[in-house]
């Protein structure tokens, strides 16, 4: 699911913006969720880094568009920015704010369209590549290529990254497993899944990751085994 935000204080503008989403969520049999926000203050009031595409007129009252980026940037430097606005010249400032490109009003469904697919690659891609977690205060997006290891105690995951401090969020290891399996993480006991990227060294009764042995149960210690050979082999 697409979680996508339109800041548009013109009614007309957001509708058509509205319509053109629905569209193209039928037609690609997608799951799309639009929140609609008639200014930058009201868009910014409470942000939560869980938007995946924020379409942002640049000409609004209270806040420019450009203001709002530039906010924005400060909160969330990954969720992909598309301006929507009447002049094209201000389409250049959108580099600055590290914009994914810019729709010119009126908007024609093409157009749009075009835009869309760019944006749902580069999500996919993404989706690939980032955990979004559930932190206090808000979302927090984490790199799946700096996790060392997830770790569960009491129905809480420990994320231990390379930065240090884990990352602590309420959850499951069955469905973490199944989320982080495809990207090269094998479960090494009930209570460690790990990346296969980062093991050191293996023992009869622990794994070597990041410089922490954890340990492997006997009943998962032939399947990790296996996993880590594939890994290595490059069948994974």
């Amino acid at each position: 699911m697409w979680n996508i935000a339109i800041v548009e204080d013109e009614d007309a503008s957001r509708d058509v913006l509205i319509r053109y989403l629905y569209q193209y969520e039928k037609e690609h049999n997608l799951a799309l969720t639009l929140h609609t926000f008639p200014d930058g203050l009201r868009f910014l009031e409470g942000y939560q880094c869980d938007y995946s595409i924020v379409f942002l007129d640049i000409e609004m009252p209270f806040l420019s568009g450009m203001e709002t980026a530039k906010r924005l940037r400060a909160l969330d430097d990954a969720v992909c920015l598309v301006f929507v606005t009447n002049v094209a010249q201000y389409a250049v400032e959108g580099y600055t704010v590290q914009a994914a490109g810019y729709l010119l009003k009126p908007v024609a469904y093409y157009q749009f369209s075009v835009m869309l697919e760019k944006l749902m690659l580069t999500l996919d891609r993404r989706e690939r590549s980032e955990l979004l977690l559930p932190v206090s205060g808000g979302m927090e997006r984490v790199d799946v290529a700096a996790v060392l290891y997830v770790e569960v105690r009491n129905h809480w995951l420990y994320y231990h990254t390379v930065s240090g401090e884990p990352k602590v969020v309420r959850g499951t290891m069955g469905d973490t497993e199944q989320q982080l399996a495809p990207l090269g993480f094998a479960r090494c006991s009930q209570s460690y899944l790990v990346n296969l990227k980062y093991v050191e060294r293996v023992r009869s009764d622990a794994v070597l990751v990041g410089g922490e042995a954890l340990t492997i149960s006997r009943a998962r210690r032939k399947p990790f085994l296996k996993q880590l050979t594939d890994y290595l082999g490059g069948v994974n």
